[in-house]
Order: C-alpha cells, then structure tokens, then sequence
C-alpha cells in the first residue's frame, strides 16, 4: 500500500524543461511504467464572465521519471468541479447543477473536489505501477499547461454518483 503523507501547505518544486500532457491516467502510469511517485493537489481557477465569476476546481497531477536526471514531467489537471457566483448568489454548474448561497457553493464545490481527491488516492493506490503519492504537492507548470489539458477518467473506475465522486474497483 503506498503511503500518502499529508501535509497543510503545498510543496511546490521548480521545473525547467520539457512536460508531456497526458489525456488519461492510463497514459501517465504507463509513460512512468514502474514504482512511479505520484504528486496530487487541488487547484482553482476563477475568470470573470459575463458579470458573474467562473470557477473551476480540479485535480492536478503530476510526476517524473525519477531514474531519468532529464525527465520531463509528466501531467494531467482531472475537473473536479465548475461554479458561478455572483453578489451572493451561486450555482454548480457541473458535474451537477444546484443552486446555493455563495457561502454555500464555494463549500459544496471544496467538498465535490476533495472527493474526486479521495477516490483519485484510492484509484492510484490499487495501482501496482504507484509506489508513492505526495499531497499536496508539484512540479510547477505554468497555468496555461495546467488548464489546457482536460484529463479524462476512463478506466479509474471513478464516477459522479448523487453528490460526490466514487471509487468503485470493480468498474475498471
């Protein structure tokens, strides 16, 4: 079973070179083929739009090739959640649609995304090719990398079911 530490405050660690997009978690484990460490956090991002705020919440994943002095970095950025707000009024507008409070969706959208957190730890732990998860914690990549790619869950066995993300191993 890999260990997870925990830590409050992210450890952030500096990147210079190449980084290589993955469009599943698939792609990414088999890339780094073996005793991969794998560094997790949750990321935010909100952009203005049309008088309201859009924001979007996700996992982040990213590793290395540690055998490799010059390996790239590999990385996916998995959405978690999408919310509006405005004044003090919100919606969820994905994986589900709900109207709340501001106060009340900023919550739920922290609960929606540190749930997809969860089931991502138990999908890579049952993974044989993961030896370590790190979380919070990266290799820095500019923004643009992180929200330019949406990875896609096929084959985690990870699905939105009422009001949270599941792990379910058998759905592999």
């Amino acid at each position: 079973m890999p260990s997870v530490p925990h830590r409050s405050d992210a450890v952030e660690y500096p990147h210079r070179g190449l980084a290589v997009e993955c469009g599943s978690i698939e792609i990414l484990l088999s890339l780094l083929r073996h005793s991969a460490t794998i560094l997790l956090m949750q990321v935010e991002r909100t952009v203005p739009q049309h008088g309201s705020w859009l924001a979007r919440r996700a996992i982040h994943l990213t590793a290395r090739k540690m055998e490799q002095r010059d390996s790239p970095i590999y990385y996916c950025t998995i959405p978690a959640v999408q919310f509006l707000f405005v004044g003090d009024h919100g919606q969820l507008i994905a994986p589900v649609r709900e109207e709340r409070a501001t106060t009340q969706v900023t919550a739920r959208a922290l609960a929606v995304a540190t749930s997809l957190q969860e089931a991502l730890v138990a999908s890579l732990q049952a993974d044989a090719r993961v030896s370590q998860i790190l979380t919070p914690a990266r290799y820095r990549l500019p923004d643009a990398w992180i929200w330019g790619v949406q990875t896609s869950l096929e084959g985690t066995g990870i699905f939105f079911q009422q009001d949270r993300w599941v792990h379910d191993s058998h759905h592999h």
